[in-house]
């Protein structure tokens, strides 16, 4: 079993922590170590430690949440401004009828951020704002997730320490007293950005394919902000999933067809996935999608490839590491082995 003071060690040292992240400082980390020595000399003084400590984590995680959404929206109304002001170069000389449309354009900005939900405005960011800011947002979300997931865990075990010896050192049990503290602080609410970190890795994983396609939508720049248009590019992407899994279903209809029996030898390499990295037109290799893919189709057997983590977890992984499919494959975690990373290092790419 491996030690959390260990896990807490990687974290301090990975190179996701170490990114600036534009907060001008360093995230906040529990001291976990420190306030784990204080078990065993004075509850007084380790419960003063603890929930010093978690006002600190409380504090910094709501100022860079803040920090994200100022940026998100920053950016979007930079971009709509800046989006208003080639218009109107491309329609001098100026005249009654460019002012209307421009005005026509800042109108319909202001209806499109007005009210705006949180994911839509993630959303919307990552389809309209250049791919090195979206990066760099994602980079910052995970960042803060993952800050205030091990903050979180610090904090949970050191009571879990404290309480396991607490009787026979004549302490008090701290678990119901210091728990609602710990449950109830606002950086425990940090699976909420899983959904913008979802749609986020979604959206920034652009196959060659998708490319030709957003080239076709959009030859108008003033497309990136109109929503139909993005519609349309959605429907090219399900349509040509659905041509694919048409595909396969018509290639296993016709070898049932055949005299022999091969249908039961077939074997779905990885399941069925697109041989050529970062396509999105089949599901990802290894994965439960392209197993339950070719198991619908009729193909019996599929093949996979097990690893085990850091951790000590079982996860399907054809290569030593995740260079060739994680989402940035520059990363230092990407180059590192499967069994060198844990199980939320490995999700988190």
């Amino acid at each position: 079993m491996v030690k959390f003071g260990r896990h807490l060690q990687f974290y301090l040292e990975s190179d996701e922590l170490q990114q600036s992240d534009g907060a001008n400082e360093d995230p906040y980390i529990v001291p976990y170590t420190d306030i784990r020595e204080c078990i065993g000399h004075s509850q007084q003084h380790f419960v003063a430690e603890w929930t010093s400590s978690l006002d600190q984590a409380s504090e910094d995680y709501n100022k860079r949440l803040k920090l994200l959404w100022k940026r998100i929206f920053d950016d979007l109304v930079n971009a709509s401004s800046s989006m208003a002001c080639r218009r109107q170069q491309q329609q001098m000389p100026f005249s009654s009828q460019n002012q209307i449309d421009t005005l026509d354009d800042s109108t319909k900005f202001e209806k499109e951020y007005r009210g705006l939900p949180n994911d839509r405005a993630v959303q919307i960011y990552v389809t309209t704002i250049d791919e090195r800011q979206s990066r760099e947002l994602f980079a910052y979300i995970k960042k803060l997730h993952s800050t205030a997931a091990m903050n979180g865990e610090a904090l949970r075990k050191l009571v879990k320490k404290f309480d396991k010896g607490a009787s026979a050192r004549g302490d008090d049990l701290l678990t119901a007293t210091l728990f609602p503290e710990l449950y109830s602080a606002c950086f425990m609410a940090y699976q909420s950005l899983e959904i913008y970190i979802d749609i986020m890795r979604d959206s920034l994983v652009v196959s060659e394919d998708e490319e030709e396609e957003e080239d076709i939508l959009d030859d108008d720049e003033d497309n990136q902000y109109n929503f139909q248009q993005r519609f349309q590019k959605e429907v090219v992407v399900v349509r040509r999933r659905a041509d694919e899994l048409s595909w396969l279903h018509n290639t296993i209809s016709t070898i049932s067809c055949l005299p022999f029996n091969l249908l039961s030898s077939l074997v779905a390499h990885r399941g069925f996935h697109c041989p050529r990295d970062g396509s999105d037109k089949r599901p990802m290799e290894n994965s439960l999608a392209a197993y339950e893919s070719a198991w619908s189709s009729g193909i019996h057997l599929c093949e996979c490839d097990v690893a085990l983590t850091k951790d000590e977890k079982l996860v399907l992984a054809h290569d030593d590491d995740f260079s060739r499919l994680a989402l940035d494959p520059n990363s230092s975690s990407s180059k590192k082995k499967v069994s060198d990373l844990t199980m939320k290092e490995i999700i988190s790419l």
